[in-house]
């Protein structure tokens, strides 16, 4: 991918050459690969850019191109950079730089710098060892699941690679869709698992797939599991069991979990003023109470589109949910069709994809990620750009205020309440609530 269009999708300014196709998340048309094919032996390959103009002259003294390389090669592969690296960044400066770093994000051992810098974010690991993720799911829907079990005699090590190979597959989905430098929104839109053979044959069977000696539990492949409407992570059984959900959440933790990691919206925030804990909320608060609501009309349409996965992070395709008590599924004042409610994640994670705040979530959980260090909250004043459709859905009866003038949070413009002129809307409570910061602007995405 050349740095246009990286830059152009995502003006992450210099920090983009540090992170590859890790950041590549619209791909770009003219340029499919990582940098245009550009490596220390192939420098005309590589791209032209402005360079990096110091904010801070005469007050910050900026690292050489060369220490930059050092200090990145360590950042991300846990080596040094090597003596023709060293002597490109040298000579070249910036482009020897840009060149030994798309010859560094090529190593497997920036895949699994991907692996851990992620599972910093999901912590999926918690499910290595033992049968920590084999026991998270229900055999009568997997029944291969223990398939060791058959081999006879001491099977515990073949158990241990099989429990950790589950584990760790949405990480590997991710480090897939980095190494083979595939637009990063496939980490939501995969249509596929990522399986080895151990795993494999805990969910399907896999007969091509040989189990035995010179299987290499190291080697995941893209597979399609059968009856399974693929959307990748969103769809993993171990991500969806690291944020569960119960009868009384109803995958309000997976909702507010997804805003979080793929929009860098913490939806918590809405609701950040003082509520009455001895007020009489009414009859179904979270659909009915702009106390409530000011979180949940943003919460539950999200919460619907999970409702096909149960507690254990299985399918099951019903597309049944509870319409009348919880808003109806869907994201950003759009409804999820009733024709695709038993795909509803394939449907959420294509609007995530092309959504503009997931690439800024992306920059955000890798900047934290390489650096250890929080992104500043820039926060100027409270009106943040509207996310919803204008008004939104009347109602009857009621006229408290959940828009406030000029379309607070995440609504559309002037929303009046529950039933009054102007429909639901999804902002703050009569203008009154403080959202979130807004974020840096950024240029629209042009989806695949």
């Amino acid at each position: 991918m050349s740095y246009r269009c990286i830059n152009s999708n995502l003006k992450a300014g210099a920090f983009v050459l540090l992170l590859g196709s890790a950041l590549a998340v619209s791909g770009c048309k003219d340029d499919p690969t990582l940098f245009g094919g550009c490596s220390t032996q192939n420098v005309n390959a590589c791209p032209t850019s402005e360079g990096f103009a110091n904010p801070y002259e005469g007050q910050l003294e900026l690292l050489t191109w060369t220490e930059t390389l050092r200090k990145a090669s360590l950042e991300l592969t846990g080596q040094l950079p090597t003596e023709q690296q060293t002597r490109a960044t040298d000579d070249l400066g910036q482009v020897g730089l840009e060149a030994s770093l798309a010859e560094l994000m090529r190593e497997s051992a920036f895949g699994d710098r991907i692996i851990e810098l992620y599972n910093d974010k999901f912590l999926t690991d918690k499910y290595l060892g033992r049968e920590n993720a084999i026991e998270l799911l229900d055999e009568e829907v997997w029944p291969n699941l223990r398939w060791f079990e058959q081999m006879g005699g001491e099977n515990d090590d073949v158990a241990l690679v099989t429990n950790d190979s589950l584990a760790r597959e949405p990480l590997e989905l991710i480090a897939h869709v980095v190494r083979d430098e595939r637009p990063f929104t496939e980490i939501l839109t995969a249509d596929y698992a990522m399986l080895n053979g151990y795993s494999g044959l805990s969910l399907i069977g896999l007969p091509e797939i040989p189990i035995g000696i010179g299987e290499d539990p190291e080697v995941f492949r893209a597979v399609q599991v059968p009856g399974i409407p693929h959307a990748g992570l969103l769809t993993s059984p171990m991500f969806l069991n690291r944020f569960p959900t119960s009868d009384t959440n109803r995958n309000r933790h997976r909702s507010r979990m997804a805003y979080l990691f793929f929009l860098d919206i913490d939806v918590n925030r809405f609701g950040s003023r003082p509520v009455d804990a001895s007020a009489d909320f009414g009859e179904n608060p979270t659909l009915n109470n702009p106390d409530c609501t000011v979180c949940h009309t943003t919460v539950d349409p999200v919460a619907g589109v999970f409702m096909n996965w149960n507690e254990s992070g299985e399918y099951d395709g019903r597309g049944d949910w509870y319409d009348g008590e919880m808003l109806t599924p869907g994201f950003n004042g759009e409804e999820v069709p009733q024709a695709q409610r038993p795909r509803a994640l394939q449907w959420f994670a294509q609007r995530l994809a092309e959504n503009p705040r997931f690439a800024q979530a992306t920059v955000k959980t890798v900047f934290e990620g390489l650096t250890g260090q929080k992104v500043l909250d820039l926060s100027v004043g409270y009106v943040v750009p509207a996310m919803g459709g204008a008004g939104g859905a009347g109602g009857t009866g009621g006229d408290m205020g959940m828009g406030g003038a000029g379309g607070m949070g995440m609504g559309g413009a002037g929303g009046m309440g529950m039933g009054g002129a102007g429909g639901m809307g999804m902002g703050g409570a009569g203008g009154t609530m403080p959202p979130p910061p807004p974020p840096p602007p950024l240029p629209e995405i042009e989806p695949e």
